[in-house]
């Protein structure tokens, strides 16, 4: 489970990965939302920069030297992980099931018996919004783990970041559009996909 894990973890963010893409140069594959605002970031540091360093090889890069990679966003589409509870859950759902598993978070009454421990205070027991809404509210410009990040099977308990725009990004629930729109450009994807391996 690991190795998979690892292949699907973004090294910036430390998360599955959204949109994957990969450099032109190196080969190294980020979260394409993940590099572009890393490109941005050194941008504001020089606005003169036509390359970048690879943020794990240190290969020079352009601002436009990476392409998606839409073989590796159909595998992470197909991916499944096997739950506590017996279920063989797709990736992208881990999270969102792990918080209505019976097995894991809720008795039988519906009460929260595990839920996210915060770990930068000692708020415990939180649902998943809950703990967006703590962050906000206690910790906005603050460093730490993410509670949620590192209770899942690919989580590091170790990786700090900003956790404010971390669970911004991450956690927050999507609405219905943003989801159908997801499915809609990944079934899109998988015709186009279809119909070249005909061609050939």
């Amino acid at each position: 489970m690991t190795e998979i894990l690892d292949k699907y973890n973004c090294p910036i963010c430390q998360c599955i990965l959204e949109e994957p893409c990969m450099t032109t140069k190196c080969f190294h594959i980020f979260c394409l939302k993940c590099i572009r605002d890393f490109i941005k970031n050194q941008l504001k540091k020089d606005s003169s920069l036509k390359q970048f360093d690879c943020p794990i090889c240190r290969t020079k890069i352009g601002k436009e030297d990476y392409v998606l990679a839409y073989d590796l966003q159909m595998e992470i589409e197909n991916c499944k992980l096997k739950c506590k509870c017996g279920q063989q859950i797709p990736i992208r759902l881990y999270e969102d099931h792990q918080e209505s598993c019976p097995s894991k978070y809720k008795s039988e009454d519906g009460s929260i018996i595990g839920g996210y421990n915060c770990t930068l205070c000692s708020k415990t027991k939180m649902d998943r919004q809950e703990y967006v809404k703590h962050i906000e509210k206690e910790h906005s410009n603050e460093n730490g783990v993410c509670a949620i990040c590192s209770s899942q099977p690919w989580g590091d308990k170790n990786y700090s970041t900003f956790l404010l725009g971390h669970v911004d990004l991450r956690h927050r629930k999507k609405d219905v559009s943003e989801q159908d729109y997801n499915k809609e450009e990944i079934d899109i994807i998988k015709k186009v996909m279809e119909l070249s391996m005909k061609e050939k």
